[in-house]
């Protein structure tokens, strides 16, 4: 659904959106996600959204990790990467 039919059809989408997700569309791209949330308390409801939320950033945070080839790095990587930097950080505080 785009921006556009969202504004004129508001009440269809959340309708729409108790069955299944609906995602919004800005220039043929996604830009929002409805979800019904029909039944459930506001506390619950806040806690879907936040969980959504998470899983966003989860995501952008992997694919960042890819495109700088960092999904590649072993545990021990890490571990080096952690020291080094630690390293250093203690030899500028001195």
């Amino acid at each position: 659904m785009t921006i556009a039919d969202l504004g004129r059809r508001a009440s269809e989408a959340v309708r729409s959106a108790q069955n299944e997700s609906v995602v919004i569309t800005n220039h043929g791209r996604p830009a929002g996600l409805l979800l019904g949330i029909d039944g459930l308390d506001q506390a619950t409801a806040e806690a879907v959204a936040l969980r959504v939320m998470a899983e966003r950033a989860t995501v952008a945070i992997q694919s960042d990790a890819a495109a700088r080839g960092l999904d590649a790095m072993t545990t021990d990587d890490i571990d080096a990467l952690i020291a080094a930097t630690r390293a250093d950080r203690n030899a500028r505080r001195s």
